[in-house]
């Protein structure tokens, strides 16, 4: 146990170290303030061992707070059940012995979704793998110190509180022994299906019956009271506790532990290199797919009297690629024409006289240009597919070349665009044939400046950051913290809008000008910085 101690506070100093390191790089990706951040800010160890410290104690105080707010949303489940399905007797203490055990029956649910492996904390693989540690010795002591942090810190404090509270000893007893026993669940059936598949699965099987079939039973037939009662009592600590010592006892008798943890290990490994795979193709997962798909067409090509240079490259590539966006754009016109034909439809058949003020659509309708915008999967088949390997010669960097490459870009995905911001603002026009609109003159006129402003916005946004950051690296890999903030910041920005509940044409107004300006703002920056940042990262 000893060592299994040595192994968390050699993880938590990781932790922290790795934590500090990456917030100063980011720091120091920033412009201007990361200038004037030094390097020696990485050897600070006094430092980064203390944040260790604090880091482990919160966590230490997060679990029983975590364990205390989920028991709260217990007593309110007990209340449910008392209110609609059936009355319960309103002391406070069977009322928590109640929310004990919905609590309980809660880890026991989590805790069973495990069948051939036993879990194994990927930071521990990364950990060893790194620091060429023992990976048996390792994951086994890490999985040691969950299992204490999780009964000591998670169910033994809030159990051991309501038992002082109501003098009822078994809440302690009956709860603590059901979440130990939920925690050496998970690692037996590993083991008994490991030595006899057969078995294993039949083990599972009764007890996802049981889990399921008993909460059921108890609410169809109102015979909670007594379950209760029967669980917190003598005859259900012993059967509880008997249980808990069984499992254990199997588990220390268990002679093939090393191999079945070594496949344990071998999974997780296989598990976190699929999650390292989808982090890497994070930002570029749509281009890379789209060259996945692309098959040599013959008949593609691009008249050379009518494109000169890098124009005659990007023509190329849209050229080939023509048929993979244009299916995502039809993709994407048969959603929006679905939806807002079936909308008139029921607008129609429920004969709506009026659809009152329309304006609170403007806001709406900026998160689904967000959504519809292929402006996102073609700066990202833009990089996989030509950027990535030509950002290497001289002639492509040349200002010249960036700067009419962008221009060219940016018109090609407005055309894109421009077809799904022409068909909602025809469907929005149909909506008259329909149903009367009010001021439909005013708001179909801003409507059209809103949708012309996001047509170019959407266009213009990703290429502007993609050509200002250039955030990729040869290796596909995005090394920007710039980057990755402006491109989740734009999620939420558009969310935003459809929150906001403002009424009349300001909001709009103020949505179509504004994107106006950034564009224009957008390409005089362009002009400016692009050709000194469009350059492959490192």
């Amino acid at each position: 146990m000893v060592e299994a101690w040595r192994y968390y506070w050699f993880q938590a100093q990781v932790d922290a170290t790795t934590m500090v390191n990456g917030l100063i790089y980011f720091i120091r990706r920033l412009p201007i303030l990361g200038k004037k951040i030094p390097t020696k800010l990485y050897r600070m160890g006094a430092v980064k061992s203390l944040i260790a410290i604090i880091m482990s104690c919160l966590m230490f105080m997060m679990k029983p707070l975590i364990a205390v707010l989920l028991l709260a949303m217990d007593f309110l489940v007990a209340n449910a059940y008392n209110d609609f399905i059936h009355p319960l007797p309103t002391t406070f203490t069977f009322r928590a012995m109640v929310a004990v055990t919905i609590y309980t029956l809660g880890g026991l649910l989590f805790r069973g979704l495990v069948f051939r492996y036993i879990p194994v904390d990927l930071k521990a693989i990364k950990l060893a793998d790194y620091f060429v540690l023992d990976r048996l010795a390792l994951a086994r002591g890490l999985t040691r110190i969950q299992q204490v942090i999780g009964i000591v810190l998670g169910p033994f404090l809030p159990f051991f509180g309501l038992t002082m509270i109501t003098q009822n000893y078994w809440i302690l007893f009956v709860g603590l022994g059901v979440s130990v026993f939920s925690w050496y669940w998970r690692g037996f059936i590993p083991r008994l299906t490991w030595s006899n598949h057969r078995l294993g699965m039949i083990a599972q099987i009764l007890y996802w019956c049981g889990l399921v079939g008993v909460p059921i039973a108890l609410v169809l037939t109102g015979k909670l009271t007594p379950f209760v009662t029967g669980l917190f009592s003598p005859i259900g600590l012993i059967i509880c506790w008997i249980g808990v010592f069984g499992l254990w006892w199997y588990q220390y008798r268990f002679s093939n532990d090393i191999p079945l943890l070594m496949a344990s290990i071998q999974q997780s490994v296989i598990t976190l290199n699929k999650v390292a795979a989808t982090q890497k193709q994070q930002f570029l997962a749509t281009g890379t797919a789209m060259q996945k798909k692309l098959t040599l067409d013959t008949t593609v090509s691009v008249k050379v009297n009518q494109r000169l240079g890098n124009n005659y490259l990007n023509a190329l590539l849209f050229a080939r690629y023509r048929s993979q966006l244009w299916k995502k754009l039809r993709t994407r016109v048969l959603w929006i024409s679905g939806i807002g034909i079936s909308g008139l439809i029921l607008l129609k058949l429920f004969a709506i006289h009026s659809v009152g003020d329309l304006t609170p659509i403007y806001g709406a309708l900026f998160f689904v240009m967000y959504l519809a915008s292929l402006g996102g999967p073609i700066v990202q088949l833009l990089f996989v597919n030509c950027d990535s390997a030509m950002l290497f010669y001289p002639f492509y960097r040349q200002p010249k070349a960036v700067l009419s490459g962008f221009f060219y870009r940016f018109w090609r995905i407005v055309q894109y665009n421009a077809v799904t911001g022409a068909l909602i603002y025809g469907l929005l026009l149909a909506l008259q044939l329909v149903t009367p609109v009010p001021d439909h003159l005013n708001f179909y006129l801003v409507l059209l400046l809103e949708v012309c402003g996001m047509v170019l916005f959407f266009s213009f946004h990703d290429l502007f950051i993609y050509y200002l950051l250039q955030p990729f690296t040869e290796d596909m890999e995005v090394v920007s913290p710039l980057y990755r903030i402006l491109y989740w910041a734009m999620y939420w920005v558009a969310w935003v809008f459809t929150q906001v509940h403002l009424s009349g044409y300001t909001y709009a107004l103020v949505i179509g000008v504004i994107t106006c300006i950034y564009v224009v703002a957008g390409t005089i920056v362009i002009y400016r910085v692009a050709p000194k940042t469009f350059r492959i990262r490192y």
